[in-house]
């Protein structure tokens, strides 16, 4: 019984796992993520899951998208193996001495692979049957369109090694080996002697052969013949990547975003492996080292890769950021005279009202949007088509201002595009539940596919445009994503919306992007806004008001800043950290922005502050103010009474709680603000949010925040807009807009 229990601990499955786990754990951790993903254990809040459980191409989740990521998954695979059998194939000298021993190995070290592949189709299919919302035999040829492309890599791979397997049994060159220079035979002879059984090609239990007999340095060039074989499928995998790199504006090589995640798993075991296999116990301090190297190569002038805003003039003189000249662009005098445009415009958009509505005091209605990726531009969206429907246009008549972060400008900017459209053809096309598809289609594969062949190395990929080289990164591929998406309809400098505003034609809105300098912040509009750039007017010289927040457009006026193209400004509002690269700016000293929810997730801050400036205006000419704000969570949330921290979450606490409790803490900021403007415009003011109760206890679901949604998240957040407390919204607005 004993020598039975012995016998099973060392066959050569088990032995390649504990090797693997005590070894080499960083090989595990692919599979580890690939099971995490798939199961929804990680990354479940921010939507990553749906990219191998419902991976796109061309916009659609179909047996082609299936079959490609189960092609990127066979590379995968394969790499992943070589890779093991490059580490281990020295410490097992007996599998020389089989018929096929690459083919052997591969038998023997499936186990892993095959338990990670097995989950991974479980779940596709539970994905596609309850979140994608399709029939169960479609989500089966699905599962098997994504098997196919994985046995498609496993044949060619077969097929290759066929051709070019050497083994014990082959005669071929050995060249220059010699009993001096054979690792094994410096190691010694009884390495592998743990493993007594093995499986092979066949399928069937074998015991190991003793090769002490046989000349070890042979041994070491039949393994050194495959780990060449390995080397070349490694640098097929870079080859294709590079390709994909150079060629990624072409909507061919927008490959899935899951199997973009794949062939980065490909790359860095592919680069443990090398680094491993020629450094040995070295690798980790030689990988420090060039970490280092790195990080200190980067800092230098013609390497550094800082994302860029496009339409921006980097090569030219620098904007000075300094206080001297944060102040002297917040002067009394640039306050004057930029209050007195605004007032210009206000009085156009007056004029335009009144020739649709008739000599009429209106009611102004400031819209504020929320981010939180996807979900949060959808549900904007949605909710101002409604809107539009319901009062027959008059909601859109009578908004004055937009504002909002993240997501929810997506929305919003899509939004008063078609709005002009309609006003400027005298249509009404604004309201086609076909542009809520469009906010919803994946931006994913050509984000990842960029990461996999352009940031994983250095944004060595470029374009033009207005003329200035920049380079490719996952920011500007998230930017033609967008682009493509919105059918091409935001493609235009920032400046374009110019004349609209002051005409009156089109709401105003002010974007903005968090400073990470310093905690201050950009606010973007085609027109000068540098009275918003201080709490107060500068006229209050006793009270000593931060420049706190920066014009854009009048910062940048020598780069170009009210030229810098449309998607870029709302990229910056909305570069989520890590998801995107911080922008840099053409500053001096430079400056990185970042999304501008970190300061102000509802776009409140610039609300307030154009409204104070403005207050006479509204008092005289209008008759009242309505703030209608879209969110993505519930305020009032349930006070946690289970709250007991262990000593390591005592100790990440404090940091944990801040950042957990971001929105929360903007929300008791916004509520004190906007208390203050109902006192300041005599209780002539209305607030109603619609709310996409996401995670709470009137919602059994949470739509992640992501950058994709699945068939029933999309669902989901159209609900959303059905819940009595939104539909109440909905009338509420309605009445207040009606002429008295």
């Amino acid at each position: 019984m004993q020598r039975n229990r012995f016998d099973i601990f060392r066959v050569f499955p088990l032995q390649l796992f504990i090797s693997h786990a005590v070894n080499f754990p960083l090989l595990l951790l692919p599979w580890i993520v690939i099971i995490g993903l798939s199961t929804s254990y990680f990354g479940n809040h921010f939507g990553l899951p749906s990219i191998i459980l419902s991976p796109e191409y061309f916009g659609t989740v179909s047996p082609l998208s299936f079959a490609m990521l189960g092609i990127a998954m066979g590379l995968f695979l394969v790499l992943w193996q070589m890779v093991s059998y490059l580490l281990h194939s020295n410490m097992y000298p007996f599998l020389a001495a089989t018929r096929w021993p690459v083919a052997v190995f591969f038998l023997n070290n499936a186990t892993i692979p095959l338990f990670a592949i097995g989950i991974h189709c479980l779940c596709i299919y539970s994905f596609q049957s309850n979140a994608e919302l399709i029939e169960n035999q479609f989500a089966l040829l699905l599962v098997f369109a994504y098997l196919t492309g994985i046995f498609a890599v496993l044949i060619l791979c077969v097929v290759y090694f066929t051709l070019s397997n050497r083994d014990l049994y082959k005669d071929f060159e050995i060249n220059s080996l010699d009993e001096s220079t054979s690792l094994l035979a410096r190691r010694g002879r009884s390495l592998g002697s743990n493993v007594k059984y093995y499986l092979t090609r066949r399928g069937r239990w074998q015991r190991t052969r003793d090769v002490s007999h046989y000349n070890f340095v042979r041994i070491h060039a039949t393994f050194l013949n495959h780990h060449w074989s390995a080397f070349f499928i490694q640098l097929v995998v870079f080859i294709f990547l590079m390709v994909a790199g150079a060629f990624n504006e072409k909507a061919f090589y927008d490959i899935p975003a899951g199997a973009s995640l794949l062939l980065s798993f490909s790359v860095l075991v592919s680069i443990i492996g090398f680094f491993t296999y020629w450094t040995r116990r070295w690798a980790f301090p030689i990988v420090i080292v060039l970490l280092l190297l790195f990080d200190w190569f980067s800092k230098t002038e013609g390497i550094n890769t800082n994302s860029h805003a496009l339409g921006l003039d980097y090569n030219g003189p620098k904007a000075e950021y300094s206080l001297s000249a944060l102040d002297s662009m917040a002067s009394e005098e640039h306050w004057v005279a930029d209050v007195a445009l605004g007032e210009e415009m206000l009085n156009n958009w007056l004029e335009t009202y009144q020739s649709y509505h008739g000599e009429v005091k209106p009611k102004v209605v400031i819209i504020s949007a929320a981010g939180g990726g996807m979900k949060s531009g959808v549900f904007t969206f949605r909710g101002l088509q409604i809107l539009d429907s319901l009062s027959n246009g008059k909601v859109s008549d009578h908004t004055l201002l937009m504002s909002g972060a993240s997501g929810g400008m997506y929305g919003l900017s899509y939004w008063r595009e078609l709005l002009l459209r309609d006003r400027l053809n005298n249509t009404r096309e604004r309201v086609k539940e076909e542009y809520v598809d469009d906010l919803s289609k994946d931006m994913l594969n050509k984000w990842a596919a960029t990461v996999a062949s352009n940031d994983l190395f250095l944004p060595w990929n470029t374009t033009i445009y207005q003329g200035q080289k920049h380079a490719i990164d996952r920011g500007i591929a998230f930017e033609e994503s967008f682009n493509e998406n919105t059918r091409g309809y935001l493609e235009k400098p920032l400046s374009d919306y110019a004349e609209p505003e002051y005409q009156g034609i089109i709401p105003r809105m002010l974007l903005s992007t968090h400073i990470m300098n310093d905690g201050r912040v950009f606010y973007l509009n085609p027109h000068p806004i540098r009275y918003l750039m201080r709490s107060g007017s500068p006229s209050d010289s006793t009270l000593d008001y931060e420049t706190d927040a920066i014009d854009f457009g009048s910062f940048f006026a020598n780069q170009g800043g009210r030229n810098i193209r449309f998607i870029s400004a709302i990229r910056m509002n909305a570069s989520f950290p890590n998801l995107f690269p911080a922008v840099a700016l053409p500053s001096k000293p430079e400056t990185l922005v970042m999304d501008a929810g970190v300061r102000d997730n509802h776009g409140i801050e610039p609300i307030i502050r154009f409204l104070y400036a403005h207050k006479e205006w509204i008092h005289k000419n209008t008759s009242g103010i309505v703030l209608v704000q879209f969110r993505t969570t519930l305020k009032h949330n349930t006070i946690d009474d289970t709250f007991l921290p262990s000593f390591l979450t005592q100790i990440i606490q404090p940091f944990g709680n801040i950042v957990s409790n971001l929105t929360q803490q903007q929300d008791y900021k916004q509520d004190y603000m906007i208390a203050g403007l109902q006192e300041a415009f005599r209780d002539n003011l209305d607030w109603i949010q619609f709310v996409l109760p996401n995670g709470s206890e009137y919602s059994e679901y949470d739509v992640p925040l992501s950058l994709r949604l699945s068939q029933l998240e999309k669902k989901r957040v159209l609900n959303a807009l059905t819940w009595k407390e939104n539909e109440k919204g909905f009338h509420r607005l309605i009445d207040l807009l009606k002429d008295k």
